[in-house]
This record gives structure tokens, C-alpha cells and sequence, in this order.
């Protein structure tokens, strides 16, 4: 769907392009991406093209970006894939799935199941202690403070680093 600031209206996809998208992010009006199952499409403010990310089967969960040249897209296996500017390559991960990723200027969070988050300041994912085995869902901040959200009413909080 497409709102112009007075109406809805539906929006064609690529041929092909069915199934479940249940992550959306873009730099701007004309550099969107929504990633869901084995999908992965970009939107260049004209029209939507399917994109390659992986070329496994694995299913895209999440996708959060700094800019441009420096996103991140999640997988149900807890794999993390980072465009920096002209090609999506793997990136370690500590998770054993991704359901979101977050970030600010300088670090950036994922979060998935049995209570799992990671953290990038830059350099390596590394695995933070959130004291839940819950699955979480949902991950934000504000100023110095995350927020985490999960299954069974979880609701984290953290001062970042």
C-alpha cells in the first residue's frame, strides 16, 4: 500500500513477488527494502524490483539500516547479512534467530529467540546477557536507554554502553 497524504492505494509488485514480507526499512522515499520468506525487494521511488541477498533459501526476518551503504537484514537461522555499498556479505552472528535489528550512530542490536540480543559497536557481534530465556520481538532506544520487547509479556530495559 501507498499513501499519498490523502488515500491508500494498492501498489503492484514485481512479478513473482508473493508471499509474506514482515520487514520494512529505507534511507528515503526513493531507497526503500522489505524483506519477508525467501524475499527481498527495493523500492527506487518509481517501481519495486526483487533483489538477491543471500543466495540460500533462508528465510528474511528483519532489516534495519544506518544509511544507505550500511544495512543489515536478519534470518530465521540467526544469520546477518550487511550491505556497505555495493554487495551483501554474511556477517558472523550470535544469535539463533534474527526477529529484529536496531541501531543509533554507532552500535547496532539484534534480537531473536530464547532471549537473545547481540550487539556491534562496529567492530564484532557480540552476545549481551538480557536475563530472559523468552523469545523477543521487538528491540528500540531512545537517548541511553534500550528497550527490548518478547513472548510471555517480556519487557527489557538496559542503559547502553
Amino acid at each position: 500500500l501507498h499513501f499519498d497524504g490523502t488515500a491508500w492505494s494498492a501498489v503492484t509488485p514485481p512479478a513473482g513477488a508473493l508471499g509474506p514480507l514482515r520487514a520494512v526499512w529505507g534511507s528515503g522515499a526513493g531507497d526503500v527494502f522489505a524483506v519477508g520468506g525467501a524475499l527481498a525487494l527495493h523500492f527506487d521511488g518509481t517501481s519495486w524490483s526483487k533483489i538477491t541477498i543471500t543466495t540460500t533459501s533462508e528465510p528474511l526476518t528483519s532489516i534495519w539500516g544506518r544509511g544507505p551503504n550500511d544495512i543489515y537484514v536478519g534470518t530465521a537461522y540467526g544469520n546477518l547479512f550487511r550491505f556497505g555499498g555495493s554487495s551483501w556479505q554474511p556477517v558472523p552472528s550470535t544469535l539463533s534467530d534474527v526477529r529484529q535489528i536496531y541501531g543509533d550512530a554507532t552500535t547496532t542490536y539484534a534480537v531473536g529467540r530464547f532471549g537473545g540480543i547481540a550487539r556491534n559497536d562496529g567492530s564484532a557481534w557480540v552476545k549481551v546477557e538480557g536475563g530472559t530465556g523468552n523469545d523477543l520481538q521487538g528491540i528500540w532506544s531512545s537517548g541511553s536507554r534500550l528497550w527490548v520487547v518478547g513472548s510471555g509479556g517480556a519487557i527489557l530495559t538496559h542503559e547502553k554502553p
